[in-house]
């Protein structure tokens, strides 16, 4: 069983954890939709490794590091803009929502990404049949 994306909305603001597990996710969710999406259309497309945190934290990963010293960079959620771009392509529908200008250090902007981004795992979702 899997997570719905729509709880995604619910990942809590500045807790270094939730975030970790919100990357686990999506690596998992990454793969399930390249596998459904070869099979579906044949196509394979460019995406990129989501779970390892590459680029996640500014300043380096630490237990200890506070919030706003380990935030999501920029470089992480354009990796995540454009394998959700890829797999759109490859599915032939249209691609996402920008999520990659958000400012994750404030809580109205983590609410508003976090919100689009289980908007948009959900749509991409249906249209390849993994709901």
């Amino acid at each position: 069983m899997s997570l719905d994306p729509r709880q995604v909305a619910s990942a809590p603001f500045r807790n270094i954890t939730a975030l970790q597990d919100l990357c686990g996710y999506l690596e998992g969710y990454r793969r399930a939709l390249s596998a459904k999406v070869f099979s579906l259309t044949g196509k394979s497309y460019k995406d990129a490794n989501l779970g390892d945190g590459s680029g996640l934290f500014a300043l380096g990963y630490s237990p200890t590091k506070k919030w706003n010293e380990a935030v999501p960079t920029g470089d992480y959620l354009q990796s995540l803009q454009q394998t959700l771009a890829n797999a759109c392509g490859a599915l032939n529908i249209a691609g996402p929502q920008d999520l990659s200008s958000f400012d994750l250090r404030d809580p109205g902007e983590w609410a508003s990404f976090s919100w689009v981004l289980s908007q948009e795992l959900r749509r991409i979702s249906t249209a390849a049949g993994i709901v």
